[in-house]
């Protein structure tokens, strides 16, 4: 027990310390009318197709478009509650993606709700592990579901920190 406690305060040490050394800058989608906060050195698409974004981090100079640590989002007509969406989430990631839920919790962000899920799962085409940090967001009758995958590694170990920042920073632009 004495080592859990160690380990886990070592692991939110080095969570934090990440994030206060990360700088972010903020991506403005014109079309979708939202912006969001994504770390410098990061790659993204500049054009992302309506209702969608993908930013990534990539894994070497030499191969630029290729990252491991993947933040998306999308989109959705979805006129129905938070509770609804938190619902239909929940059991696709643990039906479909079979995972282990580690931590969840309502936010609120100036007056808006949002709702932060930490989960764990292992792919099922090649067994690898991967941590998966999703927030859920809903404007007027929008619902933005974000989500940021890392491989479930020590070395990924901050990036729930830095997702949930990503996913959190969400703000539209016509609200």
């Amino acid at each position: 027990m004495k080592y859990l406690l160690t380990t886990t305060l070592l692991l939110i040490t080095l969570a934090v310390n990440a994030q206060k050394e990360q700088k972010f800058h903020r991506i403005t989608d014109t079309t979708d009318a939202y912006t969001i906060s994504v770390p410098e050195g990061w790659r993204y698409l500049t054009k992302p197709e309506r209702g969608s974004f993908e930013a990534w981090r990539p894994v070497s100079t030499d191969k630029p478009d290729i990252g491991m640590e993947v933040a998306t989002l999308a989109i959705l007509n979805f006129d129905h509650s938070l509770s609804e969406l938190i619902r239909h989430e929940i059991s696709y990631i643990k039906k479909d993606l079979k995972a282990e839920i580690l931590d969840s919790a309502t936010v609120n962000l100036n007056g808006r709700q949002a709702f932060v899920m930490f989960s764990r799962y292992v792919d099922a085409e090649d067994s690898s592990r991967w941590q998966s940090t999703i927030v859920l967001h809903q404007f007027k009758n929008q619902s933005f579901i974000f989500e940021g995958t890392a491989p479930d590694n020590a070395g990924s170990a901050y990036m729930f920190s830095i997702f949930k920042f990503m996913g959190i920073s969400i703000v539209p632009t016509n609200p």
